[in-house]
């Protein structure tokens, strides 16, 4: 009886570390215009890819993860966001949820590398997900052949323009 207990807590613990969070919705408050979201949003404004977006090759997924290290890297509590049919139109899509202020999010794409403004008709389609995950690395480890980041690094793949 002690090992099948042991075994039922070992096949749990197992379950909530391999699988992804699963959230179909985030608890946020939408914002306006913070000065967090506005350094936000001009951090990306200075950002490029120096690998162009290839479907199934470097596409959102991969985008998702490495800008997650960046972000996180300068200060932004970042997740990674995924919807397996984003705003009903059948595909599924990775973004970034960034905690500008306490329990504030701002959605942010990958490409071309945005912050989604409250104003944008489809902002609400970024809070409602299959999955969010803390970091590439987990939703390597959880999705593995959707956010395969190889060998390269952040600096490989993202640029910042100097002014």
């Amino acid at each position: 009886m002690k090992a099948c207990v042991a075994i039922a807590i070992l096949i749990v613990a197992l379950g909530v570390v391999l699988s992804p969070s699963y959230n179909p919705r985030l608890q946020y408050t939408p914002i306006q215009s913070t000065a967090a979201s506005k350094e936000l949003t001009l951090l990306l404004s200075n950002l490029y890819w120096k690998i162009p977006y290839q479907t199934h090759v470097f596409d959102c997924s991969e985008m998702s993860g490495y800008l997650e290290v960046y972000l996180e890297n300068h200060g932004y509590p970042t997740k990674i966001a995924v919807a397996e049919d984003f705003d009903d139109t059948g595909k599924s899509h990775a973004w970034l949820l960034v905690e500008v202020d306490d329990r504030s999010f701002v959605p942010v794409e990958t490409e071309p590398l945005i912050a989604i403004s409250p104003n944008n008709l489809i902002y609400d389609a970024y809070f409602a997900f299959d999955y969010m995950f803390e970091s590439g690395k987990s939703a390597f480890f959880s999705m593995r052949a959707e956010f395969f980041m190889g060998n390269l690094s952040v600096e490989d793949v993202l640029g910042a323009r100097l002014h």
